[in-house]
């Protein structure tokens, strides 16, 4: 997964509670992950240090930097 990145947006951000917890997010090969901190809140949840929260213009900088963007 080196050169990928996870962005969770709107209720996305619900697999925090996963990722948090999740051993793999401490791993050193493991991609970053980032959350829109705005769908983060308005769902009344918090995060810890594995993942970063963007505003919209750092969601829009991340989806410049990679060469594929995937949704689903």
């Amino acid at each position: 997964m080196a050169g990928d990145a996870l962005i969770l947006i709107e209720n996305g951000v619900y697999a925090i509670s996963k990722y948090s917890t999740s051993e793999y997010l401490s791993a050193e090969d493991c991609a970053p992950v980032f959350a829109v901190e705005a769908d983060v809140l308005a769902r009344g949840m918090s995060t810890d240090e594995n993942i970063e929260l963007v505003d919209y213009a750092g969601f829009v900088r991340l989806c410049t930097l990679y060469d594929k963007v995937v949704t689903w």
